[in-house]
């Protein structure tokens, strides 16, 4: 017993920014973005059989700056981003079946942040850069 179908959609997608650049190693930014992932299905899940589309509006300023003659790489940004139907993975140890893996997707979850990294570059360790990454973000996820 085989099934056969077919599977049609028509998103646009695309991102649209704007950076400034006031001098040399200053740059700030702004976008936005509009992204989009296919359903699909979860084959051998009697519960959740087929997941939904994934849209996303990601809304983001910062500022990327060299200091220190280009040793010093920062970057500071703000985000929103808006999803409708975001999936995510999840492993139930309660599935009545092999599979216990499947993808879900969260009605609307809206993720608000900042991240910030900072890069040195110091010779003679240039190859070997000393790097922290730090964002902080908090979610509110509404799953059906």
């Amino acid at each position: 017993n085989s099934s056969s179908g077919a599977y049609t959609d028509h998103v646009t997608t695309g991102k649209v920014d704007l950076n400034w650049t006031p001098v040399t190693g200053q740059n700030f930014y702004v976008f936005w973005a509009r992204g989009y992932q296919p359903g699909g299905a979860n084959p051998s899940s009697q519960d959740n059989p087929f997941f939904s589309p994934e849209n996303v509006d990601d809304f983001e300023a910062g500022w990327k700056g060299r200091l220190l003659d280009g040793h010093l790489l920062t970057q500071v940004g703000l985000y929103y981003d808006k999803y409708k139907n975001m999936q995510y993975l999840v492993f139930d140890t309660q599935a009545q079946n092999d599979q216990q893996t499947g993808t879900f997707t969260a009605v609307s979850t809206t993720w608000v942040g900042v991240s910030f990294s900072v890069k040195v570059l110091m010779p003679p360790w240039s190859g070997l850069p000393l790097a922290l990454w730090l964002t902080i973000c908090q979610c509110f996820l509404a799953i059906r």
